[in-house]
């Protein structure tokens, strides 16, 4: 039987989330359009996923795609508000700065903080963040080599320069604890694909509950209503964070997504962290002795399980 090394790309199968996807197949065998039932899973996902962040289910809004749930975030953003910097990195997962140069034309004006060494410089965001910073769009994980940014020492930094920080932890969540709460993150988007022992086709959005009223997305759909069943064609944006959902939910990855969160909210991301760590220590120290170039960082500190 296969060993499972490579999380970092598609999580591997367990009997939780096979289980999942079987009772999807069975409703939908069984009773067809089970729309009660479906709407329901959505519902226990997104408090699944609201657990595992530290967030109110009313914060999660829940998509297709990192790509999705960014877009949406760039099209609720104001356009009057004297400010359309949007400082990211030059290590972010190309979807993100595919998305903010896409927005170019809208007049926001993306700025790269610079990749040193395969690092980014906390120093860089001093540099960077003025007045004009609308948004700070950055990742917790460098998906190329794992390296693991300070978000307690870098949203303060975005704060103080009047800006939003949005977070990208598609590379590490679940291998690390993130708490929105004590970190003060603004909006944070992920995939489930990875860490969170999930498949394609599913991701999750949290917006922090007193930013929701300021952001109007103009990428939106039926269920970004506040009662998506009255069939209304004028814009009646949901209050809470329903509102960056967009059309008909993922249902069968839903399913799929909430059972493996809950593998992985029951044993808990600082015990995965803990065992993590010591096998990147393992691996780097047997890379070193057999003479391999090692791209992560030495310092476990800043490294997630990619190596």
């Amino acid at each position: 039987k296969a060993v499972h090394v490579a999380n970092c790309s598609q999580s591997p199968q367990c009997d939780a989330t096979l289980e999942a996807a079987q009772a999807y197949l069975e409703s939908w065998n069984g009773m067809g359009m089970d729309w009660e039932r479906w709407m329901e899973e959505i519902v226990l996902a997104k408090a699944e996923f609201a657990k595992l962040i530290n967030a109110d289910p009313s914060e999660i809004a829940i998509g297709t795609s990192v790509s999705e749930l960014t877009s949406t975030v760039a099209s609720s953003l104001p356009l009057d508000a004297g400010r359309m910097k949007v400082l990211t990195t030059e290590a972010e997962f190309p979807t993100v700065g595919n998305i903010w140069n896409a927005f170019r034309k809208y007049g926001f004006e993306p700025e790269f903080v610079p990749i040193k060494n395969g690092y980014i410089e906390l120093s860089a965001y001093d540099r960077l963040l003025d007045e004009k910073t609308l948004i700070a769009s950055i990742f917790d994980v460098y998906y190329y080599n794992g390296f693991k940014q300070d978000l307690a020492a870098i949203v303060p930094k975005i704060h103080a320069a009047g800006a939003i920080a949005y977070i990208d932890a598609y590379q590490g969540i679940g291998s690390h604890p993130i708490d929105v709460k004590a970190l003060d993150i603004d909006i944070l988007s992920t995939g489930n694909l990875k860490y969170l022992c999930g498949i394609p086709g599913v991701a999750f959005l949290y917006v922090k509950k007193e930013l929701v009223p300021h952001l109007d997305p103009a990428f939106t759909g039926w269920f970004g209503q506040q009662n998506p069943f009255e069939f209304k064609l004028d814009l009646d944006r949901a209050s809470d964070a329903r509102r960056f959902d967009n059309g008909t939910p993922p249902v069968l990855t839903a399913y799929i997504a909430r059972a493996g969160m809950a593998v992985i909210n029951e044993v808990g991301p600082a015990a995965i962290q803990a065992w993590t760590d010591t096998l990147s220590a393992r691996c780097i120290e047997g890379a070193l002795a057999r003479g391999l170039d090692v791209a992560s960082p030495r310092d476990i500190r800043y490294k997630s399980p990619t190596t």
